[in-house]
């Protein structure tokens, strides 16, 4: 039996982590209020589609949309998520159930289909778009 070894375009696109941990670590920090944790799942130039369909694009710019959510004590659940890859670029589907605080004090929960568009670049796995209001 002879084994070939991968070719440099398959150890590129080949890395270690796989995509579903960066959504895995973004709902943790959210859920554990790590702002800054949150925002680095994020590539560079990403986009967060908000609920009201805004596209807002970049770090700092998400990072003020992440902070609203941490402000409101949000916690998400992943209650299903599916997952196709091609390459360094992988789609993921998840619901999710987002409970957050109210301005007046209440709570409420959200049933959310989230989205998201991964891209291994800047060396790991980023999120490129976040739609978790589609």
């Amino acid at each position: 039996m002879t084994s070939v070894a991968p070719g440099p375009e398959l150890e590129r696109s080949a890395p270690a982590e796989v995509p579903e941990r960066v959504v895995a670590r973004l709902v943790a920090a959210i859920n554990d209020g790590r702002l800054g944790d949150a925002t680095e799942c994020f590539s560079r130039k990403g986009c967060l589609v908000t609920p009201d369909a805004t596209a807002v694009h970049g770090r700092d710019e998400i990072q003020r949309l992440l902070e609203q959510l941490i402000a409101r004590r949000s916690r998400i659940e992943v209650v299903l998520s599916t997952e196709l890859r091609a390459g360094d670029v992988a789609l993921s589907r998840q619901r999710w159930l987002l409970h957050s605080d109210a301005d007046d004090g209440s709570h409420y929960t959200q049933q959310l289909t989230a989205s998201l568009i991964l891209h291994f670049i800047e060396g790991s796995w980023k999120l490129v778009i976040a739609a978790p209001w589609s």
